[in-house]
């Protein structure tokens, strides 16, 4: 199931808020047959809180907002048991472990796509297939995104930058002007290194497009587009697999996206990659 509305606004939730909103995503079936004031008692919260976290999920009150939630339930709301929980349990065996993982990947897959502003989106690749030069950044789980990409950006033709270490890609973007592109990725949005990247990029005049979680942080206002990767992750949750997987999603998009822009450029690419490839095995 999809509950859309708590996952695209988990970050401005306050943490009683997000308890209310992790009770329901965890447990829809049940926690979706309750009142407000079932659900606080439930979660040790208040009325009030259930109130507040209704309105800044995008609600006028409880009842509403649990009538839209429905509706965002695949299916229906008496026969949904907890089996998309974001948590794994000592007692889970591995069909369980994977049943909660498909669940968690297609909440935050299908969020991605549902608030991707494709006209954003078309610009970026507009920029990308241009580009002399294509930074990347990430750090973290992010760095992991980033170097996914960088591997089929580099394969589909694209010349492109990246290491590991942040401080080279700090340093890289340096020689830019702007005829570059510079892709960076962070859910956050406060990672220090990755603002001081956007700091340099901006002063080189490198085009900025940002794969964020996080739309109101400095990060995501520092860029040219933002591209917003929602998640939902907490330091008890397992690791970052939400934001990864997001991330990667948005990432494979703008990376298919271009594919149709230059697409006999990538048949090419793509091409010489292979017969380049199989030269060697036969070595």
């Amino acid at each position: 199931m999809v509950l859309n509305p708590i996952v695209e606004n988990y970050r401005k939730l306050s943490k009683s808020e997000k308890k209310v909103g992790d009770f329901l995503m965890e447990n829809p079936g049940f926690a979706l047959s309750k009142n407000a004031v079932e659900i606080a008692a439930l979660t040790h919260t208040s009325p009030a809180t259930i109130g507040r976290f209704s309105r800044k999920i995008g609600f006028k009150n409880f009842v509403e907002a649990r009538m839209n939630l429905i509706k965002n339930v695949d299916k229906p709301i008496e026969s949904i048991a907890d089996d998309m929980n974001l948590f794994v349990n000592q007692d889970d065996d591995l069909k369980r472990c994977g049943s909660k993982l498909l669940g968690q990947i297609h909440n935050v897959c299908t969020s991605a796509f549902n608030i991707m502003d494709f006209g954003q989106l078309e610009k970026a690749i507009d920029r990308l297939k241009n580009a002399r030069t294509v930074y990347l950044a990430g750090v973290g789980t992010s760095s992991i995104v980033a170097q996914s990409l960088y591997i089929k950006l580099n394969t589909v033709g694209i010349k492109v930058q990246y290491a590991l270490d942040s401080h080279i890609n700090l340093t890289s973007v340096l020689v830019g002007d702007k005829r570059d592109v510079l892709i960076a990725i962070s859910y956050s949005g406060t990672t220090t290194i990755m603002n001081k990247i956007l700091d340099a990029a901006r002063l080189k005049g490198i085009f900025i497009i940002a794969i964020c979680g996080n739309i109101d942080s400095q990060f995501a206002k520092k860029a040219n587009i933002v591209l917003q990767s929602p998640a939902m992750e907490q330091q008890a949750r397992i690791g970052a697999v939400s934001s990864h997987y997001s991330q990667q999603f948005v990432g494979d998009l703008l990376l298919l996206g271009y594919i149709t822009k230059a697409y006999e450029k990538t048949k090419l690419a793509v091409s010489l990659n292979n017969e380049i490839r199989n030269d060697l095995h036969k070595e």
